[in-house]
């Protein structure tokens, strides 16, 4: 399973280590971060991490408990990063339908990487890795599911609903699903966790938590906590809010901010950093994705003191969202997309399918809140694999 470890071992030539040790109230600046096509954040028990990926290089950038940098040249073109406690690991591509997978060490910065699936379609989106085990979105006959490959196994996961998301907490593997369900991956074992009260992608929460895009902590043991921030975690039972643009990662008792010029303060979680921002109770997204078949009592439930409206501009007072609605809370208005619904008619149709086929030859323009609504794996990209998902909830 090994047998790129040797090729590999010529990259580590490249590899370039930097430690700067940062005290509370310290700031320090990761310029290794700034090719990075995205950067993304992880908060675990004892270590929180920036990182990201540009062409065949992986970078990550440790902020608690003291800033150091690693960056290292992979095998192939990187598709998805994802970060544990103590490794970052990449998907990349070595050839058409091949696929292996890198794992640099952030403390000791040895590079390992193995090829590890050839023949098979890859969702590109997302990958995890926890204790050796990489974990990989595979797409068979419009169906998705999750295998796993260890060194000397691989192990598959069919979960009740097609899979749309990968990621890592408290350095373990998880699986969203499109009904919203989250299970916990290892070894060939899965068990369910909790169910997301929202559509679209979710992002690191702290330890025990992820972050949706409807401004909600979810425990990864059941609860969920509307925030209403642009970004948030958990963190020894406080939660850390900002409404700027800046990342937030944080772990033992310290926090750290990174501005998009990718300097960063570090500071005890008890100080509140100055641009960080706070989010007043009940802030709305820009486009509040919903899933299909949620009723207008429900949002309302879930946002008290919101009002929705149609895309008559009349009130709404019952039935089911669709998409093109709006709603008001707090001076801010969101629009509404609800999953698959591309047509605004609340229920997933035929219509919708034709209408993301148009919008696939350019025929056809999608609004906003539309390609939202599209987007059924939310990876951010509107491509065949929506309409797939889309034609198969169509039917």
């Amino acid at each position: 399973m090994f047998k790129r470890a040797l090729s590999c071992l010529t990259v580590l030539a490249l590899l370039v280590a930097s430690a700067v040790f940062a005290r509370a109230d310290d700031s320090v600046k990761f310029d290794e971060l700034k090719a990075c096509r995205k950067v993304f954040a992880y908060s675990g028990s004892s270590s929180a991490y920036f990182y990201g990926f540009y062409d065949k290089t992986v970078c990550s950038a440790r902020v608690v408990p003291n800033a150091s940098v690693k960056w290292a040249a992979v095998p192939g073109a990187v598709l998805a990063v994802c970060h544990d406690e103590e490794n970052l690991c990449a998907l990349y591509k070595t050839g058409y339908e091949s696929y292996g997978a890198a794992v640099l060490n952030v403390n000791s910065g040895r590079l390992t990487c193995r090829d590890i699936v050839s023949g098979k379609s890859v969702m590109f989106s997302s990958v995890a890795y926890a204790d050796g085990e990489v974990f990989l979105i595979i797409v068979e006959n419009g169906v998705s599911y999750v295998s796993g490959f260890a060194e000397n196994s691989t192990y598959t996961y069919r979960l009740d609903s097609d899979v749309r998301q990968l990621f890592v907490n408290d350095s373990r593997a998880y699986a969203l699903t499109n009904d919203r369900r989250v299970y916990r991956l290892s070894k060939g074992g899965k068990s369910y966790c909790c169910q997301i009260p929202d559509d679209g992608k979710i992002t690191d929460g702290g330890c025990g938590y992820v972050y949706t895009q409807g401004l909600t902590l979810v425990s990864l043991s059941g609860g969920a906590e509307y925030v209403g921030s642009k970004l948030a975690l958990k963190l020894n039972g406080s939660t850390v809010k900002s409404d700027s643009d800046m990342l937030i990662a944080a772990a033992g008792g310290r926090y750290a901010a990174l501005k998009k010029d990718c300097s960063c303060e570090i500071k005890d979680i008890a100080e509140k950093p100055e641009d960080s921002g706070s989010a007043q109770p009940g802030t709305l997204a820009d486009i509040i994705i919903c899933a299909q078949g949620m009723t207008v009592k429900e949002l309302k439930d879930k946002y008290p003191g919101i009002v929705l409206r149609g895309k008559d501009n009349s009130e709404l007072s019952s039935g089911k969202l669709r998409t093109g609605d709006w709603a008001v809370l707090n001076g801010k208005t969101g629009e509404i997309a609800v999953s698959g619904d591309i047509d605004g008619t609340s229920a997933v149709t035929n219509k919708d399918v034709r209408m993301l086929m148009k919008s696939m030859i350019d025929s056809v323009s999608l609004s906003g809140c539309e390609r939202k609504a599209a987007d059924m794996n939310a990876d951010g990209a509107v491509d065949n694999r929506d309409l797939v998902l889309l034609a198969r909830a169509a039917s």
